[in-house]
């Protein structure tokens, strides 16, 4: 008898081939039939091809592995767009934003209490164009990671080992995903990451659908975007050649920030639509030991059988 893991991770392994294979397939054929000017990465027919490039891959394994891997309905993946889903999309733009400037603004007063010149706060460096460009490739970028990452696997893992086991594992998974730089600016790229992960998945089980992490995950990367140098592959915030002493100090900085959104989240008190509770507790609340081992067209028939969505 397989383990409730080694079931989790069979499940993931089928889902990661349904996606790397249907990646390869449409990006090839959306490459070679729409007329995509290498001349100018930021033109908005640009931008548009690369975020059908990097959506519908995500979409369709995703509707594939719910409906085709776990005879679930597709709504169960926290994508119902239910009477809670603009609170909740609010709510995560403000975090989102309101994350960046308060680094920021620490950022600068630790740099001046340590003894440097007062900092500007940084300024927008994206025209109008861009910004349109830019907020359209976020929000593909956001959807698609969090579905990628929040959505079908996270949720398998949560079934199978449970909550903490299933957060920290896709964290870390998804601060690999965005290694980048030396050896002291992957590590930061992968702590900031990591811990982002941690509240996107805090949002996704507070609300029991993704549109407050997507939204979390679409205002943070939008800002880093037009407040960085205009480039798709400079968008960072993370200063190259960063030492290890900075490192330190970076942290030092950044990590009782995410302590505290996280301890914020934990302990606000939420009350999730009815419907995606009820759609977490039938398709992705961890299994009682007991039924671990049944296959999930078994594990459907016993839920409640009045799931409409």
């Amino acid at each position: 008898m397989q383990s409730p893991l080694v079931q989790g991770l069979i499940k993931l392994t089928n889902y990661a081939f349904i996606w790397i294979g249907f990646s390869l397939l449409v990006g090839t054929l959306i490459f070679s039939l729409t007329p995509y000017d290498e001349n100018n990465e930021l033109a908005l027919g640009n931008i548009l091809i690369e975020s059908l490039a990097i959506s519908i891959p995500v979409l369709i394994a995703s509707l594939f592995a719910s409906r085709f891997l776990d005879q679930r309905r597709w709504s169960s993946l926290g994508l119902l767009f239910h009477p809670k889903a603009g609170f909740e999309i609010v709510i995560g733009l403000f975090l989102g934003g309101g994350i960046l400037v308060l680094l920021w603004a620490i950022d600068i007063v630790w740099h001046f209490m340590a003894g440097g010149e007062m900092l500007a706060f940084p300024e927008v460096k994206a025209s109008g164009a861009q910004m349109l460009s830019f907020g359209i490739l976020m929000l593909a970028v956001a959807v698609s990671e969090e579905l990628l990452v929040r959505g079908y696997p996270l949720q398998v893992l949560i079934r199978y080992v449970g909550i903490v086991p299933a957060v920290v594992l896709t964290s870390v998974v998804f601060g690999a995903l965005h290694i980048t730089g030396d050896v002291w600016n992957a590590a930061v790229v992968v702590l900031d990451t990591g811990f982002s992960g941690i509240l996107f998945a805090m949002a996704y089980l507070k609300t029991r659908a993704l549109w407050m992490p997507i939204a979390f995950h679409f205002a943070n990367n939008f800002m880093i975007s037009i407040f960085e140098e205009v480039s798709l592959d400079q968008i960072n915030i993370i200063p190259d050649g960063l030492s290890q002493d900075a490192f330190f100090g970076w942290w030092l900085v950044n990590f009782p920030v995410y302590l505290i959104l996280m301890l914020l989240i934990s302990r606000w008190k939420y009350q999730p639509d009815a419907t995606m509770e009820r759609l977490f507790q039938q398709h992705v609340a961890t299994l009682p030991s007991a039924s671990r081992h049944k296959k999930p067209d078994e594990l459907t028939n016993s839920k409640d059988s009045t799931d409409t969505q």
